[in-house]
């Protein structure tokens, strides 16, 4: 359209330091007091689309200073990590998995990972002190899903704590959900699992079978922290 002559290109500047420092120490805290959530923590990994709001003419430059955003969205639901889009299954791509996300993709994919981890480990209260807990036997007790973990590094010899990544395989689907890769694990299962592993804690990439729910409870007891990772709808759609 600018090519053609009926649109120009505009750039707006921001500050996005300020605007990221405003919004998750001020306005965030009065949101979640509104909801009824003062004494949540903020999730480890979510979303918010900013809409520039500020007043005057359409795409006229407005200093940062006096610049306003609004939030017109969040998602919290099981945000996806779009730097690993190529590792989930398509009718023309049925075999991709972790190793076929480009290096670049990937080492993006990990820095995230690895700050959700961090985030994580703070929450969990793990630091340098943290001694060693006993690494548990229950998680042998679950109907492995997955054909293979790859991309998944070793768990750590000594972890400070026990944590899973909970997933739903949709059986009724072709490819176990539209966000698998080929053995079975959501796309960017791997670098979350990863970032956690690299905090110093275990991390067991694992599927919630609706034919195993008490089990698969008690062995969630047993585990110092969950994240789940299931789309809306898809432990509704296994049955």
């Amino acid at each position: 359209k600018v090519e053609e002559g009926t649109h120009e290109k505009k750039t707006i500047s921001i500050d996005l330091a300020a605007l990221c420092k405003k919004f998750t120490a001020e306005d965030c805290p009065v949101l979640m007091g509104t909801l009824g959530l003062a004494e949540e923590p903020i999730p480890l990994w979510w979303t918010a689309d900013m809409i520039n709001a500020s007043l005057g003419e359409c795409w006229t430059a407005v200093p940062v200073a006096e610049q306003k955003w609004v939030v017109g969205e969040f998602n919290c639901s099981c945000v996806g990590i779009s730097k690993c889009l190529p590792a989930y299954c398509k009718p023309d791509t049925p075999n991709v998995s972790w190793k076929d996300i480009p290096a670049e993709e990937a080492g993006h994919a990990t820095k995230y990972g690895d700050i959700v981890g961090k985030e994580a480990a703070g929450m969990l209260g793990v630091d340098a002190g943290s001694k060693a807990c006993d690494v548990p036997t229950m998680i042998t007790k679950l109907t492995k899903i997955a054909k293979d973990d790859d991309g998944l590094l070793p768990q750590p010899q000594a972890p400070k704590k026990q944590t899973c990544v909970v997933q739903i395989y949709v059986r009724s689907h072709e490819f176990g959900g539209t966000d698998k890769s080929c053995n079975g694990h959501r796309y960017d299962t791997m670098p979350f699992c990863n970032g956690m592993i690299n905090a110093g804690i275990a991390c067991y990439p694992v599927h919630y079978d609706y034919t195993q729910h008490d089990t698969f409870c008690e062995v969630m007891e047993s585990m110092d922290a969950i994240l789940v990772r299931c789309n809306p709808g898809q432990i509704k759609a296994d049955g």
